[in-house]
């Protein structure tokens, strides 16, 4: 008798085990299903570059599915793209613990991190390679990383190694920025003459001071201010407080989302002179991120006042 009452309940707690596992099951699969709606439905409205929705129903998915790295990925992409910086390092940060492997992902947030100078944070991304971190855009931007945390020998070995045009370039860059200009020039041999750094580096000017501003705003539009600017502020330490050395420092400052020093610097090239077109359109642009409507439709108005005409940031 008592062995038919234990193989009821051994039987009966079998059931309830099966039931829960079966349920567990159920749910998870359920839970994914929704997760994966959440995501098509996040695809349509980053199609329509509609931001905020499109992060709502990520968000969803992320909830519903925390091991997904590409939900992390998609919200970090529409936060940087937003100018939203810092979280988006943070999800990208997520995405690499999740997925460890995603090159592209990696490459992303090392230069986010040089941007807002974050440099040495990137010291762990640089340090666990994988056997396919053999990109070449992922290799530059670990070069520049340790250009920046003064490794600098290890930052040329990588350039020498990949010996492209785009490698070229950034390793023309570190030559100017290590006082070098005639190997710098050299670097770039004949082949690279319609890139924007290249045509500020092997323009002739008999000012020096000049060179370094024109090469350093070339920076800037390359999206590497975070080079014009150490190009700048070493002008500024050697008391060279030209009004476009402040001027295109705001710029960098501005590109790297420093939305203060942008506006600190960008004043500072109004006090020298009050009259310049492009002053103003930087302000508005500044005006713009701090979301001041006011501000920058009267900067815009003064930009074009004086000579300065342009509709694209």
């Amino acid at each position: 008798m008592k062995n038919k009452i234990y193989n009821a309940n051994m039987l009966a707690q079998s059931k309830t085990k099966l039931f829960i596992a079966c349920f567990v099951i159920t749910s998870l699969c359920f839970s994914l299903y929704i997760s994966e709606k959440y995501v098509r439905l996040g695809e349509q409205e980053l199609k329509a570059l509609n931001y905020e929705k499109a992060l709502i129903n990520y968000e969803k998915a992320g909830i519903l599915n925390p091991f997904n790295a590409l939900i992390n990925i998609k919200k970090g992409g529409i936060l940087e793209e937003t100018g939203n910086d810092k979280k988006a390092i943070a999800e990208y940060r997520k995405a690499l613990a999740k997925d460890s492997n995603r090159i592209n992902v990696k490459a992303k947030l090392i230069e986010l991190l040089i941007k807002n100078d974050m440099a040495e944070a990137s010291a762990e991304y640089i340090l666990s390679p994988t056997k396919s971190d053999s990109q070449e855009g992922y290799l530059i931007t670990i070069s520049k990383a340790l250009f920046i945390l003064d490794r600098k020998e290890e930052s040329h070995i990588i350039l020498d190694k990949l010996a492209t045009d785009s490698s070229s370039i950034q390793e023309s860059i570190y030559h100017f920025l290590e006082g070098d200009y005639e190997l710098a020039k050299k670097e770039l041999g004949n082949n690279i003459m319609d890139n924007v750094y290249a045509n500020a580096l092997l323009k002739d000017t008999d000012n020096p001071d000049f060179y370094k501003i024109s090469v350093a705003e070339a920076l800037n539009e390359i999206n590497q201010p975070y080079f014009g600017k150490i190009i700048l502020e070493d002008m500024l330490k050697e008391g060279k407080k030209y009004r476009d050395v402040y001027l295109y420092l705001g710029n960098s400052y501005l590109l790297q989302n420093n939305i203060p020093k942008a506006k600190e610097n960008v004043e500072k090239a109004k006090a020298k002179d009050p009259i310049y077109g492009l002053t103003y359109y930087l302000l508005s642009q500044i005006n713009f991120k701090e979301n001041n409507i006011g501000d920058e439709q009267k900067n815009i108005e003064l930009a074009k006042k004086f000579g300065y005409e342009r509709t694209n940031p």
